[in-house]
């Protein structure tokens, strides 16, 4: 299985084995060792996970108040609309 793997991409076992001498002399360290971003933690991914909920409650928030500021404000306006409608009637006399 590996032979015919090897083949496909067109490579021999004799690579293989130039690549592990090179290997075994250090010609190859450092090869391949980038810095990596450290993997995310369980404590990173709760604080991803709480900062998103935090955004989304604080919208709801703000959406939340807005709509008392209006429901609080409705009453005073009904009863301005209500009082400029109404006019005075004077009886003749």
């Amino acid at each position: 299985m590996p032979r015919v793997l090897l083949r496909r991409e067109g490579m021999y076992s004799s690579h293989i084995v130039e690549w592990r001498r090179a290997r075994d002399a250090g010609a190859l360290a450092g090869v391949g060792d980038k810095p990596r971003r450290p993997a995310r933690g369980d404590a990173d991914r709760e604080a991803e996970r709480l900062r998103v909920e935090n955004e989304r409650l604080r919208t709801e928030l703000a959406r939340t108040r807005a709509a008392l500021d209006v429901v609080g404000k409705v009453p005073s306006l009904l009863f301005e609309r209500a009082r400029s409608g109404l006019k005075m009637i004077t009886v003749a006399r």
